[in-house]
């Protein structure tokens, strides 16, 4: 039996539109499977950060299954990518979440000027735990914009 959590967590992770066209896939299916490196769990809150040209925080998703196998579940995925051999070495990996789209926004009030002014110190390179008190500035704000 797996202990019960005592919070949900809240993460932000960058998407590089150079790689996989993330706006497209959730603006199309509400769903993106995405390789798993930290610990995220079922339940979480993960915010995403388009970067550039965008540069800005567009997807609030929720965590619908973690530590994964791959799946061919996700070969919807595969016009999303902008390199298909790109697709075909994710493969390899063998831990995956599921992300669902609670919500989407196209706001101003979320580009990187806007975060670094609310307790961001740069662009982000990976995952950030929003939930760690160093973020409770930044997270504060990001929710009350979406």
């Amino acid at each position: 039996k797996t202990p019960a959590r005592e919070e949900i967590k809240k993460w932000m992770i960058p998407a590089n539109p150079k790689y996989f066209d993330i706006s497209g896939c959730l603006n199309k299916y509400q769903t993106v499977y995405w390789r798993q490196y930290y610990n995220f769990q079922t339940g979480d809150i993960i915010y995403i950060y388009v970067s550039s040209p965008e540069s800005a925080v567009r997807y609030k998703c929720i965590v619908e299954g973690h530590d994964l196998p791959f799946t061919s579940d996700s070969e919807f995925e595969l016009e999303f990518f902008v390199n298909h051999s790109d697709y075909e070495n994710s493969k390899k990996h063998n831990r995956w979440m599921k992300l669902r789209l609670l919500s989407s926004i196209n706001s101003d009030e979320l580009s990187m000027v806007h975060l670094l002014e609310n307790g961001m110190n740069k662009a982000p390179q990976g995952c950030l735990n929003l939930s760690h008190s160093s973020f409770s500035k930044l997270l504060k704000y990001i929710e009350s914009i979406f």
